[in-house]
């Protein structure tokens, strides 16, 4: 047998094999073009019909539709433009969560405006990479949810000092922002997990928080708390500062919970739902006053207590002289001269080392005050008349004090007491006006547009001579 004759009866004995693989092949051929060119036009089209579905404020037979999260939408009402997202929260497998010294920990929030950014995205691009981060995070949420007889809860599992939170607590913004993601998630999925689990948050809005809700009660009025746990106790939160109560009603956190409300009785109408959003509007409404400060908005109610109250002066570019640093006290007609009279109720204290980098050099050295009473108002002579004076607060924030010219021509400086008793963050006032902004187109409540307008003016123009910077990463708000 030549080599010509042997070929072909090996390959004839090989021939039935061949035939099997090529069987075989071909549908594993098919599937992968399926897979790589048919699943994701399908993909991209299903997408684009659910999509359809939130082109317009419209009906799902009984239920309303919900577009983009109200407080990201623009104060005009137009539709949400978002570009980009701006959460980086650390993912773990595309789940967000926070890093706190070399732990992971899930982290409701940031899971929720992480979903509600891409959520938007998916919105705006059709992209099915932000509409597979969205229900990621969702079933995150839907996993980690603990039930507590008929409340489910969201808790953190690590200690958070600036509120005086105690590992594991739980937060009513967290709650609220939690419903927001769950109720997109089911009108777009129809998964009924997802109404269910927004049902059990909803719960802790009906109960006060020693029932393990998020409600404390005020008379008539009901507030929602984003830190409604119990105190820590005496407890460092920094060099500076030792906190011995939890944030008090914080206003941007109680805000983020009536988006979340209005979005349960938008979608089911849940009349309980309109309830708790309609007693929370009304409590917003009679106390917001409570947060104006005169020249800017506060965090939340806390009043520091007056061993707490410390303050550093700073100046722009060059050390300056201090003349004198007078105090006055709402039962003194005196001001009361910190450099030259009895040190009794305010003294000066150089132990405290935390002085904020990059916003100019110590006054002079010794330029850091503790009263144990609470000053009305503070006056700072000195001898420039040039540059406006920058005090470090306690709170880690920054504030610019402009002079006021006397009759010798010298510049005084003025700290109102507010700002050293109440907790005032430059971020948190930018988003209480864009808080209160939405509120009023989502209620066309007008008060709620007037606040905002002036507080938006409070930070353009410095109102009282004080002007809060920018606050850093480490401050306590």
């Amino acid at each position: 047998m030549n080599v010509r004759e042997e070929f072909k009866e090996r390959a004839k004995r090989h021939l039935p094999f061949l035939k099997k693989m090529v069987i075989l092949t071909i549908p594993l051929f098919i599937l992968f073009v399926l897979y790589s060119y048919i699943v994701p036009i399908y993909q991209d089209y299903a997408d684009k019909k659910k999509l359809s579905m939130y082109a317009e404020e419209g009906k799902k037979g009984e239920f309303g539709i919900l577009s983009s999260y109200w407080a990201h939408k623009p104060f005009d009402g137009t539709p949400n433009s978002r570009s980009e997202i701006t959460a980086k929260p650390y993912l773990e497998d595309g789940v967000a969560k926070k890093k706190i010294k070399g732990k992971v920990y899930f982290h409701p929030v940031l899971a929720t405006r992480y979903a509600l950014q891409n959520w938007e995205m998916w919105l705006n691009t059709s992209e099915h990479k932000y509409y597979s981060a969205f229900i990621k995070q969702a079933d995150a949420l839907a996993k980690t949810q603990v039930v507590e007889g008929d409340v489910g809860l969201w808790y953190y599992h690590f200690d958070w000092y600036p509120t005086a939170s105690k590992a594991p607590w739980y937060s009513g913004m967290a709650q609220s922002q939690a419903m927001s993601v769950l109720l997109r998630a089911w009108q777009v999925t129809d998964k009924k997990e997802y109404l269910e689990v927004a049902k059990l948050s909803l719960n802790s809005f009906e109960k006060i928080v020693d029932e393990g809700g998020v409600v404390l009660k005020k008379g008539d009025l009901s507030y929602y708390e984003e830190y409604p746990t119990k105190i820590i106790g005496s407890k460092k939160v920094s060099k500076s500062r030792t906190r011995t109560a939890p944030s008090k009603h914080t206003l941007n956190g109680f805000i983020y919970t009536l988006f979340g409300l209005h979005d349960y009785y938008l979608v089911t109408k849940d009349k309980g739902a309109k309830d708790l959003f309609d007693k929370g509007i009304k409590t917003l409404i009679k106390d917001l006053e409570s947060y104006d400060l005169g020249f800017y908005s506060s965090y939340d109610q806390t009043v520091f207590k007056p061993s707490d109250i410390k303050f550093r002066l700073v100046h722009k570019d060059n050390p300056v002289i201090i003349k004198g640093v007078y105090l006055e006290f709402n039962n003194e007609d005196t001001p009361f001269n910190l450099f030259s009279d009895d040190q009794s109720i305010c003294k000066q204290d150089d132990n405290w080392s935390t002085l904020k980098k990059g916003f100019g050099k110590e006054t002079q050295e010794k330029s850091t005050f503790i009263c144990k009473t609470m000053p009305k108002e503070i006056t700072i002579d000195s001898d420039s008349n040039e540059y406006d004076f920058f005090v470090v607060l306690a709170s880690k924030n920054l504030a610019r004090l402009t002079g006021e010219e006397d009759s010798n021509g010298q510049l005084n400086y003025k700290i109102n007491s507010n700002l050293l008793a109440r907790r005032v963050c430059y971020r948190y006032h930018l988003l209480h006006t864009m808080q209160l902004n939405n509120l009023f187109n989502l209620t066309n409540v007008q008060y709620f547009k007037n606040v905002a307008e002036k507080w938006t003016e409070y930070r353009e123009q410095g109102a009282e001579g004080i002007e809060i910077l920018q606050d850093g990463k480490k401050s306590l708000c």
